[in-house]
């Protein structure tokens, strides 16, 4: 049986996210759409046993928007970075590739 580990669920999160950013429309209309996605792909792992909620992308890169903007996630971190871009007068879209780029550095080292 193949074994998946946290730090592997962490480069598909990071593989998956890239492909994303490079094309955006292919994937989701909304960032709404994307967050349901990767919570999807989050739930899957966890109910594998593979990782915890805790560790799942959606979970740390929502605390990890918080720590760095102070924009709850609370709603979800689209909904943040929606919130954010709007008082910033940015497109949404970029203000994410923007935070998940820092984010996945970060992310990859822990």
């Amino acid at each position: 049986m193949l074994s998946i580990s946290v730090s592997k669920y962490r480069k598909c999160c990071a593989d998956f996210l890239e492909k994303v950013l490079y094309r955006p429309q292919m994937y989701f209309r909304t960032l709404d759409e994307l967050e349901a996605i990767m919570r999807g792909h989050a739930t899957a792992f966890d109910q594998l046993g593979i990782i915890d909620r805790d560790k799942s992308f959606h979970s740390c890169f929502g605390d990890w928007v918080y720590s760095k903007t102070g924009v709850s996630s609370e709603s979800g971190w689209a909904h943040a970075i929606e919130s954010l871009a709007s008082v910033e007068g940015t497109d949404s879209v970029k203000l994410f590739s923007k935070l998940v780029r820092s984010f996945l550095i970060h992310w990859d080292g822990t």
